[in-house]
């Protein structure tokens, strides 16, 4: 029995990464922990030369100021720190540093996107290029990201499109 379990232990190092395991390691570096003073979240960086994020408009809501056209208030924005190759998840790993500060420079609350200037560039992360055309359906999906209601970040789930077609939702975020 014991040559057994020591074969088996043998192979598994040899085994290839999956796809999945591939896009994660690329993209990771790029994914965004955000909090603000209600929320936290997830966003991309899509261009490092102007440092910005784009998430979701839910994750910024609370952060703008009072009064019609007076701006954000500034956000936290949390770049993987690495052990090895792996990135810390424990969230409270993160919650006394310091990190990026983030500007909301522009939401569109109907399709739930906002853009988050940085104040500096994140050095360590590259950008992500936007997808020219939207995916078909059956084509594979990987989502990288900080769920609310998860204790960790940049939790990793993998999938397959259904269908792409136009479709009107209302969705109640905050007030």
């Amino acid at each position: 029995m014991t040559p057994v379990v020591a074969l088996m232990v043998a192979l598994a190092p040899a085994q290839e990464p999956s796809a999945g395991n591939k896009v994660y390691k690329q993209v990771v570096p790029s994914v965004a922990y955000i909090r603000t003073g209600k929320a936290s979240g997830s966003g991309t960086l899509i261009d490092k030369e102007r440092r910005l994020v784009l998430t979701n408009y839910h994750v910024i809501e609370g952060a703008e100021r009072p009064g019609q056209n007076a701006g954000y208030e500034p956000v936290q924005v949390y770049f993987p720190e690495f052990e090895g190759s792996r990135p810390k998840t424990d969230r409270n790993y993160y919650k006394g540093k310091p990190g990026l500060r983030g500007e909301v420079i522009a939401v569109n609350r109907r399709q739930d996107l906002a853009v988050v200037q940085l104040n500096r560039d994140p050095k360590d992360a590259p950008e992500v290029k936007l997808a020219g055309t939207s995916p078909g359906p059956g084509d594979p999906i990987h989502s990288i990201g900080n769920a609310g209601a998860s204790g960790a970040l940049w939790g990793y789930v993998r999938g397959s499109v259904r269908n792409v077609y136009p479709k009107q939702w209302k969705a109640k975020v905050g007030n």
